[in-house]
């Protein structure tokens, strides 16, 4: 924890500075010199500073801006997206959630609740869930790059959730089905009594950058309904991807969802 605050106090310091050398960081922050030499190369050789050639001074590194641009991106995903989820809500009255795909687990970005009495609400925002069972979850693993997917079966165990939960090898055909089908249902495969339907928001390359997901009692996840949600999703769907593009910083395609 002491080394965690040190790197801290240190990238602070090297912030507010256009560069900086090794003797001036240790003068500032009252560290020995060989303890501030230690810290520069670990913040280093991970990206979080960068070291000129010729006067050897410290700046912050790329990955301090990438960070910053990551949350950036998802603030503004979540800004895109927050009408529509809205729109949606009101249009099946269900509660309508906005998903991204993070470190193998899919989790909560933002969420807008149905006005029914009888609801299905995640509270667990920024949560991270398993993937393998619930639309959003099999959705996320079907859009997978083969390899990462593979990987994932390899160090993951499938957990059982309820007696509707996928076993592996009925996993695999519902991954088929979506990637065919572009879109993910689930009939009680999280929790008995809740059903789900789930799509995918691609960025211009194409790849599924996010989801929206629609969530319910099964009861009220009829054929028909169902249907009429998938034809509203993919509608927000549209709207959302089409406003990213309009808004995306780099046009070559580098800042996109």
């Amino acid at each position: 924890m002491k080394s965690l605050v040190k790197a801290r106090d240190m990238l602070s310091l090297i912030a507010g500075e256009p560069g900086i050398a090794l003797p001036e960081l240790s003068r500032k922050l009252s560290m020995p010199k060989s303890t501030a030499y230690r810290i520069l190369r670990a913040l280093e050789s991970s990206g979080f500073v960068s070291e000129t050639e010729d006067e050897h001074r410290f700046r912050l590194g790329p990955l301090i801006g990438d960070l910053a641009k990551g949350y950036t991106r998802r603030e503004r995903l979540i800004r895109i997206a927050r009408p529509e989820l809205v729109k949606l809500r009101d249009k099946c009255d269900e509660t309508v959630a906005l998903h991204v795909l993070e470190a193998n687990c899919w989790v909560v970005l933002d969420q807008v609740e149905s006005t029914q009495e009888l609801r299905r609400t995640i509270t667990n925002l920024g949560e991270p869930m398993l993937l393998g069972a619930a639309a959003t979850g099999k959705l996320f693993l079907a859009f997978m790059p083969e390899a990462q997917r593979k990987a994932y079966f390899k160090e993951q165990k499938l957990a059982k959730h309820t007696p509707r939960t996928p076993n592996r090898q009925a996993l695999e055909k519902d991954l088929q089905q979506i990637v065919r089908n572009g879109y993910a249902t689930s009939l009680e495969e999280m929790a008995i009594g809740v059903s789900g339907l789930s799509m995918p928001i691609r960025s211009r390359d194409g790849a599924v950058r996010a989801a929206v997901g629609v969530s319910g009692p099964s009861g009220r996840f009829t054929p028909k309904a169902v249907l009429a949600m998938r034809e509203a999703l993919g509608r927000s769907i549209k709207e959302i991807e089409k406003q990213l593009v309009e808004e995306a910083p780099d046009q070559a395609g580098n800042g996109s969802c």
